[in-house]
């Protein structure tokens, strides 16, 4: 009481003055304390690799022979019955006639799951989701392949430059201009003459009349 006083400024005689305090330590003192709440442990990344199927560490095994069960578990990547590490199929072949298929044999329990399922289960769903893993890169890889190749025809195609069209940058063909027509002979009238008309058109056939060859 007397230390409590000293705490508060408060004499410790005075139990009046006292009693909210006190009443507020024996509050704290009987209240529960807040439970940390547990943080989900991040997987470490380790565990054992049974051909195709991967078990992470803290994987339960179980098998039986007899009606009797018998547990082993994954610590770090070792399988651990007790203090001895082992194979799958040693494991399964504790007890028996040392020929049993561990696959058919062994049930597992993954970390953070109550549900025991049977390894050969396990081994089929993997395989199937490899199968569809590879399948779908197989698909993608195709389906570029076959882009590919569309660029490559229209890059090859006629008149395609770089997959672009070519023009032609030649200059057109120029052709020569025809010459200007003849000047037409006018008559003093303005009216085109006939051809072989006038003074030099009548000497012309009187000559031609006159020659040696011609009768008249």
């Amino acid at each position: 009481m007397e230390t409590l006083g000293e705490f508060t400024g408060q004499c410790w005689s005075d139990s009046l003055a006292l009693e909210p305090f006190i009443c507020e330590a024996i509050r704290n003192y009987v209240r529960p304390a807040a439970a940390a709440e547990a943080q989900p442990a991040e997987p470490s990344g380790t565990g054992y690799q049974w051909k195709q199927v991967f078990l992470p560490d803290g994987t339960r095994l179980r098998a039986s022979f007899g009606g009797h069960k018998y547990f082993a578990k994954v610590e770090g990547g070792e399988i651990k019955y007790g203090e001895h590490a082992m194979s799958p199929s040693r494991f399964a072949n504790l007890q028996g006639s040392g020929n049993r298929n561990a696959w058919k044999a062994v049930w597992l329990c993954l970390p953070g799951s109550e549900e025991w399922l049977l390894a050969d289960v396990c081994r089929s769903a993997r395989i199937a989701a490899i199968a569809r893993l590879i399948g779908d890169s197989a698909l993608a890889e195709r389906r570029s392949q076959e882009r590919e190749r569309r660029v490559a025809e229209r890059r090859a195609a006629p008149g395609a430059a770089g997959g672009r069209r070519s023009f032609d940058l030649r200059p057109p063909r120029q052709t020569k201009p025809a010459a200007p027509d003849a000047p037409v002979a006018m008559n003093s009238n303005g009216m085109q003459r006939k051809s072989g008309g006038g003074r030099d058109g009548r000497r012309k056939r009187r000559a031609a009349n006159r020659s040696p060859g011609n009768p008249s």
